[in-house]
């Protein structure tokens, strides 16, 4: 994503199925996801294994911004902003 962990702002960890995961606190320029733009926000970046299937996830410094609700059926996320 252009930044190396020596920009990194601290360490991060977090627990997931596969234990214990050791990363970065990143301050990113901008990024958007499900179509919401932030700006100078925080990232935990952490090396998880691409068995996993996982391009990312959303913690809750994003979800926080917003009252969503998960359709799991129809594979969808909808956001309202606060």
């Amino acid at each position: 994503i252009g930044y190396s962990p020596k920009e990194g702002i601290g360490f991060s960890r977090i627990s997931s199925a596969i234990g214990k995961e050791t990363g970065y606190m990143i301050k990113v320029n901008s990024f958007i996801a499900l179509n919401q733009k932030f700006e100078n926000f925080v990232v935990d970046c952490h090396d998880l294994p691409s068995s996993i299937h996982v391009d990312g996830l959303l913690g809750m410094n994003f979800l926080e911004h917003f009252i969503f609700t998960i359709n799991p059926s129809k594979q969808e996320i909808n956001l309202n902003k606060i």
